[in-house]
This record gives C-alpha cells, sequence and structure tokens, in this order.
C-alpha cells in the first residue's frame, strides 16, 4: 500500500449560452461527466462507486456555495492554484448514476481565462480531469486481465479543464440555467450594536482587557450616560419653568401679554444645554480615546504573541525557515494560532515531499465565502488585487479567508 497524491483525467464536456431578458446578460454554462466508477481509466486506476459518492458528499456543500473554481490546466505542485488561472465556477456535481457517470455543472466566469475557454470549447472540445488525493491499493478486477491502482479514502479537491482526457467514449449535458445573485451581509458601526447582536464576542473582546482599562473604561461610560440623563432632565426643568412663567404673565397682564422672541431666562437655558452637550461630547471623545487605547493593547499584545511564536519556531525548526518555498508564509498571519496552523500545514507537505510522495498534487483549496467569491468594493484595484492574492495565501494554508474590513483594518496597522 503506498500513499499517493494523484491527478485523473476524465471526459469531454459541452457548452451553452443564453441572453437572459431582464438584464440582456449572456450566461455560459458547461457541463457534462468528470468521472467513472468500477472501472479501469486510462491512467490505470479505478475509483469504487462507494468510495466515489463519499468524495462527492464532502465536496458538494462548497459546491454549492460556489467556493470551488475550475482552473484551465492543473496548478503546478509548488505554486499552488491561482486564482487568475480560474476559468469557470462549479454550481452543481451529482453522485455516481445508474450508466456509471458522475456529472458537473459550472458556469464561466467573465475573465480573460474564461473568455479563452468559452473561446476554445466554441471551436472544439475539451476534456475535465479532477484533482485530489487518496491511498492506492494494487488489485485485480473482475473482467480485466492484471492488477489495477484502486483508490481509497479519496478526497477531491476540485475539477480542473485539461486537453487530454482520460475517457473519451461519453459526452453528457445539463440543461442551460439563468442565474441571479443575491447577496446579504452584516455590519456594526457601533459598540452598542455589537454588544446586542453579539454579545459572546462583545464579552471576550472587554474579558481580555486588563482590569484597570476595563474600570476606566466603566466609569468613563458611566459618567457619560449620566451626563446624558442630567441634560435631558436639566432641559426638561427649564421647559417647565418656562412654561409656569408666561401662564402667570398670561394672568397678571393679560391685556398687555407679549410673546418676547428670547428672554433673559431662556437665554440661560440655551447657554445650560450647550454647556451640557460639550459636556456630554467631550465625555463621548474620551470614551473614543479609551476604546482605541483597549483596541491598540489587544493588538499589541496579539502582535508580540503571534511574533514571539515565529521565533520560537525558528529555534525549534530552523530547517524550515531555510526552504524558499515558504518563505514569507506567515506574511498574512495575524495570530498565534493562524502562525501555527500556516506551520503545521506547511510542515506536512515537506514531510509528505520527504517521503518522496510518487505523484504530487497541490493541497486543497479551502474557501469561505464572505461573497460567494464576490469581488471586494469599497477597494483600489490595486488593493483588490492584494487583498485576493492574500486571502489565496491564507486558503492554501487552511486559514479562513479575510472579510474586506479585516483586510482593510491590516492595511491601516
Amino acid at each position: 500500500m503506498r500513499k499517493d497524491l494523484h491527478e485523473i483525467e476524465w471526459l469531454d464536456c459541452k457548452i451553452e449560452s443564453v441572453v437572459n431578458e431582464a438584464n440582456k446578460q449572456t450566461s455560459y454554462i458547461i457541463s457534462g461527466p468528470f468521472m467513472k466508477a468500477d472501472v479501469p481509466n486510462r491512467n490505470g486506476r479505478v475509483y469504487k462507486r462507494e468510495i466515489s459518492n463519499s468524495a462527492i458528499a464532502k465536496l458538494r456543500p462548497m459546491v454549492q456555495e460556489r467556493r470551488i473554481r475550475m482552473l484551465v490546466d492543473h496548478p503546478e505542485f509548488f505554486s499552488g492554484p491561482k486564482l487568475l488561472n480560474t476559468g469557470a465556477v462549479l454550481i452543481d456535481i451529482t453522485d455516481v448514476q445508474d450508466d456509471g457517470y458522475a456529472y458537473y455543472k459550472a458556469k464561466i466566469v467573465d475573465t480573460t481565462v474564461g473568455k479563452e475557454l468559452k473561446a476554445i470549447i466554441s471551436e472544439s472540445k475539451v476534456g475535465v480531469s479532477t484533482r485530489g488525493s487518496g491511498e492506492v491499493r494494487e488489485e485485480e478486477i473482475v473482467g480485466y486481465e492484471g492488477k489495477y491502482d484502486v483508490i481509497y479514502d479519496w478526497e477531491l479537491y476540485s475539477i480542473d479543464f485539461v486537453d487530454d482526457p482520460a475517457v473519451l467514449d461519453t459526452e453528457a449535458y445539463m440543461k442551460l440555467q439563468v442565474e441571479s445573485k443575491k447577496r446579504s451581509s452584516v455590519m456594526f458601526k457601533t459598540v452598542e450594536e455589537i454588544k446586542t447582536n453579539c454579545p459572546d464576542l462583545f464579552k471576550q473582546i472587554v474579558e481580555s482587557t486588563t482590569t484597570d482599562v476595563k474600570k476606566e473604561y466603566e466609569t468613563k461610560l458611566q459618567e457619560a450616560e449620566q451626563k446624558a440623563k442630567d441634560t435631558a432632565q436639566s432641559f426638561s426643568d427649564k421647559a417647565a419653568e418656562l412654561d409656569t412663567l408666561v401662564e402667570s404673565i398670561k394672568k397678571i397682564f393679560p391685556d398687555k401679554f407679549t410673546v418676547i422672541e428670547e428672554s433673559a431666562i431662556v437665554s440661560e437655558m440655551n447657554n445650560t444645554i450647550s454647556e451640557h452637550v460639550n459636556s456630554l461630547q467631550k465625555a463621548n471623545e474620551e470614551v473614543d480615546a479609551l476604546k482605541k487605547q483597549i483596541k491598540a493593547i489587544e493588538d499589541a499584545h496579539v502582535k508580540a504573541e503571534r511574533d514571539n511564536y515565529i521565533e520560537h519556531l525558528k529555534a525549534v525548526d530552523a530547517e524550515f525557515f531555510t526552504l524558499n518555498a515558504f518563505s514569507g508564509c506567515f506574511e498574512n498571519c495575524v495570530t498565534k494560532d493562524e502562525v501555527q496552523t500556516v506551520y503545521e500545514a506547511n510542515s506536512a507537505i515537506v514531510a509528505e515531499m520527504k517521503a518522496k510522495i510518487i505523484t504530487p498534487s497541490p493541497a486543497k483549496t479551502v474557501q469561505t465565502d464572505e461573497s460567494s467569491e464576490a469581488k471586494p468594493t469599497g477597494l483600489t484595484e490595486e488593493q483588490r488585487k492584494d487583498f485576493e492574492a492574500r486571502n489565496l495565501q491564507r486558503r492554501r494554508n487552511g486559514l479562513e479567508p479575510w472579510t474586506e474590513s479585516k483586510y482593510l483594518e491590516f492595511e491601516r496597522k
């Protein structure tokens, strides 16, 4: 038995298009079979139905969230998948059907690579190839002579477009569908909104702050709230006094009563209100300053913990930091835990390389969709490219991608 990272090429595909009358945009859907179970393919490998369906089931949730990109040609081992090599996004995959095939459906993206892929498919057929890893065992297959590589514990990473498919005898296409995009987002603008909607997160932030700073923050916050209450009460009292005075004048001099635009009492009341408002604004500014101090303390603590852990890794595994392939791999890490995750993932790659893996393949691309792979808004073109590049590196390292706000926060540091 041997551990093998492998690539398996499969089947032809087909492209169809339709114009959406609502927005006059054309969508291109490509579909077809991507594997066949229980029989040897041109690569001499056999994928059993149960194992194949298990791998497909694990990948399906990410397909439904449109987090699996189909690349044009398999990526290199050391460089890994590249975002700009995306030709389409998987939108559906099936289990192995009664005919022995499993099918896929994908939407071609409107990128340079996607347009080139569409142009090629318009003139000729293009094959697809699965990308994944598993254990390989040599076994005999009923009805076939000799022994073949049977794949166990198969983990399916993605499906890519290739030039030389392994099986050439089947075409099956899915119907064209026109898609509509729906997006949603949640953003909190104030501390109170965070406290109301995410009480656990708010509690964690407050409890991670030092005791003295927490007490000072709570004291200032209480003072600001009390000043706001006092201002409102003072305004109510002055208004009541003014109403009483006006009514008294009316009773004593009903024939001589005139409305004065602004009396000394009104002027005094306005001055008092202004003083209270200014005092409240000052208190709010002090609270904001304390919040910034708390955030700076938290950031400094997290950064120091991360840097200390990196220095620890340099001391215990100096050989790892001499490999050019992993230079700068901690650049996008913010916390110690992220550094540890990246180190463990890349250390596993080094261990597999040392074990002389027979047919290497890139690591699984892990993505989370804040926006279903939508391009971030509110960024310059240069920032957007950097944002996508950093998130690509984080996914390769097994980390959760940044949101746009998290990226902008990292940029300001």
